[in-house]
């Protein structure tokens, strides 16, 4: 819905725009025109030109920076237009010292908010810059119209209530921040399958204690040509670099079910698991499959596994790394013998 809406704001902006340019903005008292002070109308009149294909891009910070260009255009437009006719130096001084202080306790009470809050993400530079310019650009011109500097026509009109459309769509809901991630994660979630192995932990760190049989994951970290491992309760994740194993043996195993979890530390092991594979892989592999598969995968109880051992050497010293899992290892080991040198031994 706000998609659509802002789409209409964003046509209505040009329409109303182009529409100013076609009426005469304004006149003084002498009933003489003022082009010079046309310039920044031109400059903007180009951007305009442009402004709906820009809408297409898929850069979300390119897109703000236009905007904010055309909203500090505005800005300057009325500030220009105020300073030129205003006979009265006094008021025109006392413009130029209202607006630092607007601004000052614009940014003020954001940061208050924000602390109030306690939310350390939520400064968005461009966004409060916008919204600045824009109260800016409101008060100005209504100080044209309060103080008499010069008569309104309706090219004037117009070309402010293209500037009150912007800030409408400004202060309209982000239906990215709203509706794109449910959709992605139900909808079209990215197959990442073959890029990680659900595991369990048998042996081979050097703080082992009370992790045997924890969940945990195992990546292939194809650019930067590693393998990343998670577990359960472990310290740090491992990561181990192609050029650092020498082999990886696969051996089918009878499963010796282990003593049965508490429900809470399955959830646990569950949201450890997502975590690490959305934070190596994407958020967009959030999708219902993957939560879905690791929840299965704690409830599994199979006749047999496969047990996985990674010999690694770092700092000229050999590890090996034991691991099982109860799934099918061919979609990411394929994958590893596709991309590396290293042995795969499947026994």
């Amino acid at each position: 819905m706000q998609k659509n809406i802002k789409k209409f704001l964003d046509i209505a902006f040009v329409v109303i725009f182009t529409l100013s340019l076609s009426q005469v903005y304004f006149n003084t008292q002498f009933k003489t025109y003022r082009f010079e002070d046309l310039k920044l109308i031109i400059l903007m009149s180009f951007l305009v030109l442009f402004y709906l294909p820009s809408r297409t891009t898929k850069m979300k910070k390119n897109i703000e920076i236009y905007d904010t260009i055309i909203v500090a255009l505005y800005f300057l437009f009325f500030n220009v237009l105020y300073s030129e006719f205003c006979q009265d130096n006094y008021a025109i001084a006392f413009l130029w010292i209202k607006e630092p202080i607007i601004t000052f306790i614009l940014f003020a009470s954001y940061f208050l908010y924000l602390t109030i809050s306690k939310n350390k993400e939520g400064f968005e530079f461009l966004k409060i810059a916008r919204f600045t310019l824009h109260i800016l650009s409101i008060f100005i011109a209504i100080s044209l119209a309060v103080d008499k500097v010069i008569s309104f026509d309706l090219g004037l009109y117009l070309f402010t209530a293209s500037m009150f459309v912007l800030m409408i769509k400004m202060v309209l809901p982000n239906e990215k921040i709203l509706e794109e991630p449910h959709t992605k994660m139900i909808e079209e979630p990215i197959d990442v399958f073959d890029s990680f192995l659900i595991i369990n932990y048998i042996k081979g760190l050097p703080k082992d204690y009370d992790l045997k049989d924890n969940t945990g994951v195992i990546m292939n970290r194809k650019k930067k040509r590693e393998l990343y491992i998670a577990i359960y309760n472990s310290n740090d994740p491992i990561r181990i670099r192609y050029h650092q194993i020498e082999k990886i043996e696969l051996q089918k195993a009878d499963y010796n079910c282990p003593k049965k979890r508490k429900k809470e530390v399955m959830k646990k092991e569950e949201l450890y698991i997502l975590g690490a594979i959305l934070n190596v892989i994407a958020a967009e592999a959030a999708g219902e499959p993957l939560v879905k598969a690791i929840q299965e995968y704690t409830q599994l109880n199979p006749s047999e596994v496969t047990n996985l051992t990674i010999t690694y050497t770092i700092e000229k010293e050999t590890k090996e790394l034991q691991l099982y899992t109860k799934l099918n290892t061919s979609p990411m080991i394929d994958q590893i013998e596709k991309e590396s040198l290293m042995p795969i031994e499947r026994i």
